[in-house]
């Protein structure tokens, strides 16, 4: 049986997480270019936007 190994965010794997996210996901940056223009397109008349997730909020300046 595997054992569930708890992620440090606080350590060494927190410190590498900018680096490292871009390695495991191809296109990481694009992600949050289409994501925005995806928002954009089916909620163009909305005036406010809820964001949920665990990342660093890369994906804010592309509203401005």
């Amino acid at each position: 049986m595997a054992t569930d190994r708890l992620i440090d965010f606080d350590g060494d794997y927190g410190a590498d997480y900018d680096h490292l996210i871009r390695i495991v996901i191809a296109g990481y940056e694009l992600m949050h270019e289409l994501g925005v223009a995806a928002a954009r397109a089916s909620c163009s008349q909305a005036r406010e936007l809820l964001i949920v997730g665990p990342a660093w909020g890369e994906e804010l300046p592309l509203w401005s």
